[in-house]
């Protein structure tokens, strides 16, 4: 469905979300009225949750069914009193995939996980005008960042072992033979890599290296790291055909394509607050097909599994030294200064080796693909691309040291 935006004005002023919801809603589910709408704690995305009531008037039957949702409802007594809009913060967005792509990709990943991975059932979305995913509210359940602080060591164990399931039965979604995001086929609805994937990792690797230098050539703060001689070393790299160039190491990456969620933060697992099961997986939008060891440099950083190698986190910093060698060795000690939950990576480490997913330590080329990964985030960190970083206290020194850590490894290649 789809509705003239040009009548809302911008998306980011709450009351024209607001407008542009109820009108939705009226249309697509006229058997539901709208009561109230409150805001969800999301920043990079605007989230919704829409009190609702009968309108009195008769469902009516979905004409046709979009890709990746499920039928909504026909039965009165089935009607939700609840559901959840997303859109997407133009202020906060952390991904350089445009909305359209954002919304096909989520919506898409969703519907392979749907009936392995728990999932919200999505109802109605949209990749044109405001993009936007309506999709189920699940009220029992609590979002495990809520819960972590009042639960015992006991209970983080127990925790560790279900996300660990989680990990596992994503790892084990049937995607396509390719790498990249996700969308549907246009003729058969059939998920899909979309058309500018890669075959390989090593070419995924080499791509995503060039997409990042190309934004900070874009970016009026990092200027293509054009001061000092830096650019000429980036250059040197990305087209030197010796074993050290970024061709041959993109080349020794290895992992099959393999589904990536990409946020697994606590406040994207909700978790049944009896039986601690996980009852839904959230936010997908940064999903993707991808060696199995992108999901650590981009997930479980509340267990202290993501795997940083960030100018942000301070590489020679004892405690992150100290959390690295313990991922890659697969060796946790009893404690890490500094760190007061390290029993949460000790039971997280437990758990993904009792169901034999696979980890830091045991992928191949792991440590190959942190150093291309974390060099490709130096040259366009996501926050880079927001004014409001450059004005906030956290942006002071970040070009000096995003400068030093790229010629650090640049260095370290030989260039």
């Amino acid at each position: 469905m789809h509705l003239s935006t040009a009548l809302y004005g911008t998306s980011n002023d709450e009351a024209n979300r607001h407008r542009f919801i109820r009108d939705l809603l009226h249309d697509a589910f006229p058997a539901l009225r709208v009561e109230s709408i409150d805001k969800m704690g999301r920043n990079n995305n605007h989230m919704h949750l829409v009190h609702l009531t009968r309108s009195g008037k008769s469902a009516v039957a979905q004409s046709s069914q979009q890709p990746g949702t499920v039928p909504f409802p026909a039965d009165p007594d089935a009607l939700p009193d609840h559901l959840v809009v997303r859109m997407p913060n133009e202020e906060g967005n952390n991904t350089d995939i445009d909305a359209p792509r954002k919304v096909r990709n989520e919506v898409a990943a969703m519907a392979l996980a749907r009936g392995t991975v728990p999932v919200p059932d999505v109802y109605l979305w949209s990749d044109e005008g405001w993009t936007f995913v309506v999709m189920q509210y699940i009220p029992t359940a609590v979002e495990l960042g809520d819960l972590w602080e009042k639960l015992s060591v006991e209970q983080h164990h127990i925790l560790a072992r279900n996300v660990a399931r989680i990990l596992k039965a994503i790892r084990a979604l049937p995607v396509p033979e390719m790498y990249g995001v996700l969308n549907f086929d246009a003729d058969s609805g059939a998920i899909v890599v979309v058309a500018d994937g890669w075959h390989t990792p090593g070419e995924m690797y080499s791509a995503l290296v060039r997409r990042q230098l190309a934004a900070a050539d874009a970016n009026t703060h990092t200027r293509g790291w054009r001061e000092q001689g830096l650019r000429e070393r980036i250059d040197r790299f990305m087209t030197d055909s010796s074993p050290n160039g970024l061709a041959a190491r993109a080349s020794r990456i290895a992992g099959p394509p393999t589904m990536t969620h990409g946020d697994l933060f606590r406040s994207n697992l909700l978790v049944d607050p009896t039986t601690l099961a996980v009852v839904s997986v959230l936010d997908w939008e940064l999903s993707r097909v991808s060696p199995p060891a992108d999901e650590y440099f981009m997930s479980l950083a509340q267990w202290h599994f993501l795997f940083s190698l960030s100018s942000e986190d301070d590489p020679n910093d004892p405690m992150e030294a100290a959390k690295r060698t313990a991922l890659l060795s697969g060796l946790f000690p009893s404690h890490v200064d500094g760190i007061e939950d390290w029993t949460a990576a000790k039971a997280m480490a437990e758990a993904l080796e009792a169901e034999d997913v696979s980890r830091p330590s045991t992928i191949a080329s792991f440590r190959d693909a942190a150093e291309l990964y974390w060099f490709a985030e130096e040259l366009n960190h996501w926050f880079y691309n927001l004014e409001r970083y450059w004005t906030s206290s956290r942006s002071e020194g970040a070009l000096d040291k995003g400068r030093a850590a790229l010629a650090k490894n640049l260095e370290g290649w030989g260039f």
